[in-house]
């Protein structure tokens, strides 16, 4: 169903009419919830009775919603991350905080993305990370460790490597330990899950652009999956408004059968025209010194031939010496038409915030490493990598399919959730070869698909576009601009600037 069609309200009335039917509240529902907001959100669509519903979180305000125990409640919410937690190693049927009378549950829904089995990367490096941290408590598993580390980083690329079986010793000598963060406790989580299995190594460049003068050292990562959900939570209702884009589905029901996918209920998007800028779209790229002016300045242009309309700007979160881009085109355009909004990759979904805004620019896409993809093949599909090595093809599709999920997620923000009731432009960044302009129509059927060209698009010669910066940040403070001052900040000769900037 996709959003704006009234999935919430769906849900919110399907359960008031369960509670009415004496004999079906008697099976009790299960509902799991992506994140805590989601479940406040629905408990005040649906008005509940207090004695009709409980909730089971971390978080002691958000169960105290209600004080109906647990297994007295009808209808039980909880989030995704609680029950993949309470549900390792155990059958569904086991897990006695979502029984209902005794019993197991018989209706379970799931809303939003649900996934099989989780895909795991790992950094050999984070492994390493460890070592301090456990070698005082146990050294033979420190050594293991380090051994483990060692023969990855020694593995070429493409091979499969198997793991120890070092699940339980690792959670012995971690528990209770006061030493480790929760960077650490991430790593430790991932290393069990991948506890005796097979994982493939790949060779990856991390932390940084491919465009940097420096030549980073590529990473050895681990790339796997496990966590797998609890055969016997099916059956369960998946609700996924981007069930019709992802491939995970599609490999769920094609390699592992154990996926029915219902007919979609599909918009029409016919009032909506996506403006496609044919500019690399990744984090590395768009915030290197070379384009990202000409890139923060286009977005300014773009905003200001269109001032008065709500825009919505999803942009990647400021991170490190990276310059804060809304922060800056918000100093460029604040007052001076109607409202700006930002939402960053990463908080892109589950939010009806911003659906008001008739004009959203995506600036960038959400790639994640190569790796993550080639984990989700696996998690999907449940075969195992020393079974089958994933192909170029496997992760190049799951790669789009991602990057469509993401933007219709994050576009979906805006009003074009509405359909063809509201007319809405959308303005995104993405190269050809991403695949993503050719898969629009599909993504939004019906809509009308345009070239962008913003006025400041064109790239100019590093020199050139230095010497317009420095005349832009001077008329921006109000002072007077002196050739002599532009010439001394780009440290040129007067010759040299007077052939290639005057």
């Amino acid at each position: 169903m996709d959003p704006g069609l009234g999935k919430t309200t769906a849900v919110a009335v399907l359960l008031q009419e369960i509670l009415r039917d004496s004999e079906i509240r008697q099976k009790g529902v299960l509902i799991c919830l992506s994140t805590k907001r989601a479940i406040q959100d629905l408990v005040t669509e649906a008005n509940l009775a207090a004695a009709d519903f409980a909730v089971v979180t971390s978080d002691p305000l958000l169960s105290g919603l209600s004080p109906t125990l647990p297994e007295e409640a009808p209808v039980l919410f909880t989030t995704q991350q609680m029950l993949t937690s309470k549900s390792s190693g155990r059958r569904f049927a086991e897990i006695g905080e979502f029984r209902f009378c005794g019993k197991v549950r018989k209706l379970r829904i799931w809303d939003e993305s649900m996934l099989p089995a989780s895909p795991i990367v790992l950094d050999a490096d984070e492994i390493s990370r460890l070592l301090g941290r456990i070698r005082p408590v146990n050294g033979t598993l420190a050594d293991q460790l380090d051994q483990l580390a060692n023969s990855a980083k020694r593995t070429p690329g493409g091979r499969v490597l198997q793991l120890p079986r070092i699940a339980t010793a690792l959670s012995k000598a971690t528990s209770g330990h006061g030493g480790i963060t929760s960077e650490d406790k991430d790593i430790i989580d991932r290393l069990i899950s991948l506890s005796d299995t097979h994982v493939r190594v790949r060779k990856e460049i991390r932390g940084g652009s491919r465009s940097c003068t420096a030549s980073p050292g590529k990473s050895t990562i681990l790339v796997g999956f496990g966590n797998e959900l609890p055969e016997d939570l099916a059956p369960a209702v998946v609700l996924d408004a981007s069930g019709r884009v992802r491939r995970t589905y599609q490999l769920w029901q094609e390699e592992r059968f154990s996926l029915v996918r219902l007919k979609s209920v599909i918009r029409d998007y016919s009032k909506l025209t996506v403006h496609v800028w044919d500019h690399w779209a990744g984090r590395g790229t768009i915030y290197s010194p070379a384009r990202y002016p000409a890139m923060r300045q286009a977005l300014e242009r773009t905003i200001q031939k269109d001032p008065w309309s709500n825009w919505l700007v999803v942009h990647h979160k400021q991170k490190g010496h990276n310059p804060d881009l809304f922060a800056e085109l918000q100093g460029r355009v604040s007052g001076k038409g109607g409202p700006l909004h930002s939402l960053t990759w990463g908080m892109h979904h589950g939010t009806n915030l911003y659906r008001g805004c008739d004009r959203v620019i995506l600036a960038g896409l959400f790639y994640t490493p190569r790796s993550h993809y080639e984990g989700l093949v696996y998690a999907a599909s449940g075969i195992a990598p020393d079974r089958r090595q994933a192909t170029s093809r496997d992760i190049e599709q799951m790669q789009l399919a991602e990057l469509l999920h993401d933007i219709y997620q994050a576009a979906c923000r805006g009003k074009v959730r509405s359909g063809s009731s509201q007319e809405c432009q959308l303005y995104l960044m993405a190269s050809r070869k991403s695949g993503v302009r050719r898969a629009l129509p599909g993504l939004f059927p019906g809509c009308t698909v345009k070239d962008w060209f913003p006025p400041a698009a064109t790239r100019l010669p590093p020199r050139v576009q230095s010497a317009l910066n420095e005349i832009e940040t001077a008329l921006n403070s109000g002072g007077p601009v002196a050739f002599t001052k532009v010439q001394k900040a780009l440290r040129m000769k007067s010759s040299q600037f007077n052939q290639h900037i005057r």
